[in-house]
C-alpha cells in the first residue's frame, strides 16, 4: 500500500504505535500489513477517518475478532 499512513486519525495512530514498537527493536512488518489493510477498509468501507465504536459494530466485528454473520435468515 503507498498511501500515506497519517493521512487519518486511526493512520496516525497506527505510524506513532508502529514508532514506538520499532523503538523497542522490534520489526512489526506483518502488524503493519494488517494495520494498513484495516486503515484501508475504514475509509473505503465506512467512510470514516477512525474506527469507533459505531463503525466497529457496523463492520460486523466482535470483540474476540468473530465476525458475525451478516444475513441469517429462515434459509441459513
Amino acid at each position: 500500500m503507498t498511501e500515506d499512513l497519517s493521512s487519518t486519525l486511526l493512520g496516525k495512530w497506527i505510524v506513532d504505535w508502529l514508532s514506538h514498537q520499532r523503538s523497542l527493536g522490534r520489526d512489526y512488518g506483518g502488524t503493519e500489513w494488517i494495520l494498513k489493510h484495516l486503515q484501508r477498509f475504514v475509509v473505503v468501507h465506512l467512510h470514516a477517518s477512525d474506527l469507533d465504536q459505531a463503525s466497529f459494530l457496523i463492520s460486523g466485528a466482535t470483540p474476540s475478532g468473530i465476525c458475525r454473520p451478516r444475513h441469517v435468515g429462515a434459509d441459513n
